[in-house]
């Protein structure tokens, strides 16, 4: 997740909605360019070349299709999709009670600093606290420090957690944040 104050506002009045099947590739589309653009430099670059907005089109329409406990959710002005979370119950094995997880949370690089992060964040912590959820929980690629500036400015801070992932051949740590859905 990226975002920055550089820019003024979005073009128009934001809008956060449930995503549907329809919107698999414009999530895909939106998902390989701030990976290419955020971690820039961070993961090797021929990886992040070969990233497919159709393999991952794929993988975003089976996603919205199967989910149920789950929330993906995109933002945009108008039809426009320029941003999406993902959030549900935790996946980490050791969770606690009532803990849900920001699995991501990506907008197009366009998009970045206008407001649409933070409007995507408080809706998926408000549907993870809707389902019964009192805490959550995220993982970030340790390198990637505008993404962490983002989630401490929304309230989440370092945690338990450290794993290892491989892209591309280069392996990364990623590190858990966490935060009450109970108090702003």
């Amino acid at each position: 997740m990226e975002e920055s104050s550089a820019n003024c506002g979005p073009p128009g009045p934001v809008q956060v909605r449930k995503a549907v099947p329809d919107d698999a590739p414009a999530i895909a589309a939106v998902h390989v360019a701030s990976w290419q653009t955020a971690y820039e430099g961070l993961l090797p670059g021929e990886f992040l070349a070969g990233l497919s907005v159709e393999s991952r089109a794929r993988h975003w329409e089976a996603t919205i299709t199967a989910c149920s406990r789950d929330h993906l959710v995109v933002v945009g002005v108008g039809d426009a999709v320029a941003g999406f979370a993902h959030a549900g119950p935790s996946r980490d094995e050791d969770p606690g009670p009532a803990t849900g997880e920001l699995y991501m949370l990506y907008l197009a690089p366009h998009a970045w600093g206008l407001g649409m992060g933070r409007a995507l964040h408080d809706r998926v912590l408000e549907q993870l606290a809707a389902d019964g959820c009192s805490k959550a929980t995220l993982w970030y690629l340790g390198t990637n420090r505008r993404a962490r500036a983002f989630y401490e400015r929304q309230g989440w801070a370092q945690t338990d957690g450290v794993r290892t992932q491989e892209f591309g051949g280069q392996v990364v740590t990623d590190y858990r944040l966490g935060r009450s859905l109970t108090t702003r």
